[in-house]
């Protein structure tokens, strides 16, 4: 049996050969000539080793269980499913079999390899294609499924998906208008929805070097969603980071936009900057909104935060105040997703089967991240957001001692 570094072959994916990187098929093709027990997704998918479909998501089997488990967030200490070191993608020439065919029927092309590159500001985008099929993106493969569902893994671990999105329409866009009024340094915010779009319907792909564009439009009733087309482009941002960036063109003024991704009842979440969880650092079944604001008196008990509000209105905080707010999770299934828009978000963890991120801008970006541990995770985003430099030595051995005086004596 063939070992996976030597895989050359690719597929055309509309017009563009990349035999550096392994399809979902091949892969696929790979594990079943190996003998190896595959498990079927809903979405079309098939899971890889060592992992299983639970609610229409590949997880590692030993960290999937519903049992009681503590909030460390480690995944267990099992096999990623990586594919072997040796495997560097690179051409060895072996004899492979070019009649394998990709999801269209076409042959593969063994032509030149198309370099990876990274997100930039000056990409250009080749002829349409049709939306659905399985795409290469740099160290990632990319699929959107006859549903519009998408999916994303990373080309050396195929254990657990990168992003997928929720079952239905998981991208919305519309107009809501939003109050917030400031008290004591808390802020109470209120929203209404004049309309929103919630049908997406993915038309067309368009290929870059190094990157993809989804285009769509919205299938709803209202003539204002009809009217509006959006796009999404996903690059390579870096090692391990996948980006997506939504842009809208719509007669009508948009301030809204948000995104369902894949979730299960039984995953834990924990992030979203400085948080201080009454119970536990698990996020899942909360609401978290993305600002910074003054922590309040209580914080949501049920005696203290209703006197401090009759009090001093909006004072009293809740569960999900914070001086530190980052748009910002990962779970225990090892996927992590951020935003890098800087307007007001909301992180809903409260559906079983999705998280739901809302943000009050029409212009959506964010990153879903790999990592083989949740130290890699947090690594991931810091390559983004900046890590603290570490103290000096000094600081770090001895004894730090303090003195005090009064004020006047310091400054004579």
């Amino acid at each position: 049996m063939a070992s996976t570094s030597d895989l050359t072959a690719s597929e055309p994916l509309h017009g563009v050969s990349m035999p550096r990187t392994l399809s979902i098929s091949l892969i696929v093709s790979t594990m079943l000539a190996c003998d190896v027990e595959t498990k079927e997704v809903p979405t079309g998918l098939e899971c890889g080793p060592r992992t299983e479909a639970v609610d229409g998501i590949c997880v590692p089997t030993e960290i999937d269980t519903d049992e009681p488990e503590d909030d460390s967030g480690e995944p267990s200490d099992d096999d990623s499913g990586a594919l072997p070191a040796d495997d560097t993608g690179d051409d060895t020439g072996a004899d492979e079999d070019t009649a394998a065919r990709d999801d269209t029927g076409g042959e593969m092309d063994t032509g030149a390899i198309l370099s990876t590159g990274h997100c930039s500001d000056d990409l250009s985008f080749g002829e349409a294609d049709a939306a659905e099929g399985t795409y290469d993106v740099g160290s990632f493969l990319v699929q959107l499924d006859g549903s519009g569902e998408l999916f994303a893994l990373h080309v050396d671990d195929f254990s657990h998906g990168v992003f997928h999105s929720a079952p239905g329409g998981w991208l919305s866009v519309g107009d809501h208008d939003l109050h917030a009024e400031e008290h004591q340094g808390s802020f109470d915010i209120e929203i209404e929805e004049s309309f929103s779009c919630n049908a997406p319907r993915f038309t067309e792909s368009r290929r870059a070097e190094g990157a993809l564009e989804l285009s769509g439009t919205f299938d709803d009733d209202d003539t204002r969603c009809t009217e509006t087309t959006f796009s999404i482009v996903i690059c390579e941002a870096g090692d391990h980071r996948l980006s997506f960036s939504l842009t809208t063109d719509s007669p009508s003024a948009l301030n809204f936009s948000s995104i369902r991704v894949r979730s299960r009842s039984s995953e834990r979440i924990y992030g979203m900057g400085e948080q201080f969880p009454h119970d536990t650092l698990n996020l899942k079944g909360r609401q978290i909104a993305v600002i910074a604001e003054e922590g309040g008196v209580g914080r949501g008990h049920p005696i203290i935060s209703p006197a401090v509000d009759l009090a001093s209105p909006g004072s009293a905080g809740n569960e999900g105040t914070t001086y530190y707010a980052a748009p910002q999770y990962l779970t225990s299934d090892l996927s992590s997703v951020f935003l890098k828009n800087t307007e007001y978000a909301e992180f809903d963890f409260r559906e079983d089967d999705a998280t739901e991120i809302r943000l009050y801008d029409e212009a959506m970006q964010w990153e879903a991240l790999y990592g083989e541990t949740p130290l890699e995770l947090i690594e991931g985003f810091t390559d983004y957001a900046g890590r603290m430099p570490a103290p000096p030595d000094w600081t770090q051995s001895g004894a730090i001692v303090a003195l005090a005086r009064p004020l006047e004596d310091s400054l004579g």
